[in-house]
C-alpha cells in the first residue's frame, strides 16, 4: 500500500472514530437543587445516567440562593426548590420553560436535639418545652430560606415566636442548621425529617410538624428556559416522577404526593 493510501485510510479511521465517539459530556446536565435533597438526588441521578447515558451534576444550596443564582445567569438546566414560593418567583420572571413545572415530593419539618445533650436528657416533648431554661439556643434557617420560613410560620401559629425569638440563631440552609445541633453549638433546631434521617446517629427528633399544623411542604422542579438541553432536562424531570425514582425518595424520607 502506498504512503498516500495509508494516510488516506488513517484519516478516514480518525474521522470515523470522532464521529462515533461517545458524546456524554456534550449533554451533561447541571441541576440546581435544594440542599435537603442531596443524598436522594445523587442516588436518583445515578439511576438516570445508567439508563440514559446522560451525566448529571448538581449545585446544592438554599432555595433562595438557587433563585438568586438563576436570576443572575447560573447555567442550570433545571432547578428543584424546597417550596413553591421560590419557584413562583422564577415563573413570574419567565425564567422557566412553559409547562415544565412539576410537583415532585413532600417533606415535614421536625425539631431535633443532639443525642445525649442536656436538651435530650431534659426530655423535651413539645414546642412549648423550648421555653425551658435548659434550651438557650434554637437554630432556624434564615427566614428567606424555605425551612426557616416554615419554622417561623409554625411558631407564629402557636404563639411562640416572640417568646422564643431571643434564643434564635440562624443557619444558611438546613444542613448548616443540622450541623449546629449535632455539634452542640445549638440546643435544638428545626430541619426537615429527611435531614434528621441523614444524621440519625447524632440527633433525635422530638417533634414532627404533621399535616394538622397546616404546613404544606412541597418540592417543585422545572426546566430553565435558557437551557440548551431542553430534551435531556425533560427526560430527567420525567425520570424523577418514575416509580424507581419515587421509591428512592421514599427511602430517604420524602413523601409521595
Amino acid at each position: 500500500m502506498s504512503l498516500l493510501r495509508r494516510l488516506h485510510t488513517l484519516i478516514l479511521l480518525c474521522a470515523f472514530s470522532l464521529y462515533f465517539a461517545p458524546k456524554a459530556h456534550a449533554e451533561e446536565l447541571l441541576i440546581g437543587a435544594a440542599a435537603s435533597m442531596r443524598e436522594a438526588l445523587q442516588e436518583v441521578a445515578a439511576g438516570f445516567s445508567i439508563s440514559s447515558h446522560v451525566p448529571v451534576k448538581f449545585s446544592f444550596a438554599a432555595s433562595s440562593e438557587l433563585v438568586n443564582q438563576t436570576k443572575h445567569g447560573a447555567p442550570f438546566d433545571a432547578i428543584i426548590t424546597a417550596d413553591t414560593v421560590t419557584m413562583d418567583l422564577l415563573e413570574k420572571e419567565n425564567l422557566l420553560t412553559r409547562q415544565s413545572r412539576i410537583e415532585l415530593v413532600g417533606n415535614e419539618l421536625v425539631l431535633v436535639v443532639a443525642v445525649n445533650s442536656p436538651a435530650a436528657k431534659a426530655s423535651l416533648k413539645s414546642l412549648t418545652d423550648l421555653r425551658k431554661d435548659i434550651v438557650k439556643r434554637i437554630v432556624l434557617c434564615d427566614p428567606v430560606v424555605p425551612a426557616g420560613h416554615y419554622a417561623q410560620e409554625l411558631l407564629t401559629r402557636l404563639g411562640l415566636v416572640e417568646l422564643l425569638r431571643p434564643k434564635f440563631v440562624f443557619g444558611v440552609n438546613v444542613r448548616a442548621a443540622l450541623a449546629l445541633v449535632a455539634s452542640g453549638a445549638a440546643d435544638a433546631g428545626f430541619v426537615y425529617r429527611t435531614d434528621a434521617a441523614v444524621a440519625k446517629q447524632r440527633v433525635n427528633v422530638i417533634y414532627t410538624a404533621g399535616a394538622e399544623t397546616g404546613l404544606n411542604i412541597r418540592y417543585p422542579a422545572a426546566i430553565i428556559r435558557s437551557s440548551a438541553k431542553q430534551a435531556s432536562a425533560l427526560s430527567f424531570l420525567t425520570y424523577l416522577k418514575s416509580q424507581q425514582a419515587l421509591a428512592v425518595f421514599e427511602h430517604h424520607g420524602f413523601l409521595r404526593l
